[in-house]
């Protein structure tokens, strides 16, 4: 049973970052990670870098942002 295949069904992202209301948000395997206001850049490297650091982000994610 390793090889699930439903179609339409993806795995959850342990990683995601979501943008709204001026502010945007990381969420680690769903819960709330960090925090900022849109445009703040300092924010948005921090958190690439602690999430790298982490190995929860792969080096061709860091360069890709």
């Amino acid at each position: 049973m390793d090889d699930l295949d439903f179609p339409g069904w993806q795995p959850a992202k342990s990683v995601q970052v979501v943008e709204g209301n001026g502010l945007i948000q990381v969420l680690v395997k769903g819960q709330r990670y960090m925090r900022w206001q849109s445009g703040d850049e300092g924010c948005t490297r921090l958190a690439i870098v602690q999430l790298y650091e982490c190995g929860l982000g792969t080096e061709e994610w860091t360069t890709s942002r």
